[in-house]
This record gives C-alpha cells, sequence and structure tokens, in this order.
C-alpha cells in the first residue's frame, strides 16, 4: 500500500534522509506550519511520516488538529514513525 507513496520528513529542513520530502518551516521542500492549517496533500496520498524530535514543538492547542491531519493524509496501512525526547 505505501509503495510509491511520498514519504514526508517533518521538521527535516537540514537531515531528511534519502527519498523523503522535508517539510519545515524554511529551507525545506514544502514550507508548512504543521498544526496551523492541513498539510498540502491530498486525503490518503501520503505513505510514512517521520516525525523525529518534531512533536515537541507542536504547540499544544494545535497537537490534535495535527495528529487528525496526519490521519487525513496517510493512506490505509500508512505508517508515522517517530521519536520524541523525555525529561
Amino acid at each position: 500500500v505505501r509503495k510509491g507513496l511520498p514519504m514526508l520528513d517533518l521538521g527535516g529542513a537540514h537531515n531528511s534522509p534519502p527519498g523523503y520530502t522535508s517539510v519545515d518551516l524554511a529551507d525545506c521542500d514544502v514550507v508548512h506550519e504543521v498544526g496551523a492549517s492541513p498539510l498540502p496533500f491530498k486525503d490518503n496520498s501520503v505513505g510514512v511520516i517521520r516525525a523525529f524530535d518534531f512533536f515537541e514543538h507542536v504547540p499544544r492547542d494545535r497537537f490534535v488538529f495535527a495528529m487528525n491531519d496526519f490521519y487525513r493524509v496517510l493512506a490505509p496501512g500508512g505508517w508515522i514513525i517517530s521519536g520524541t525526547p523525555s525529561s
């Protein structure tokens, strides 16, 4: 199901792995503030969302909107891969 679909790297302006489309505030493939408005991708059109050291930067009042938007753009069987630091 994910084969051939875009792979997004949230906050990955400077460090995206090969094959990923970086989504960030500047110096990236897609300039976008996650959680402020819907991602500029069609429903069910993304195979993987990578979010390492990213979720802690999404304002609390935008987090649920962002997660719902990830669900919207992910294709059935799509993945969210994340790593978030904890104190």
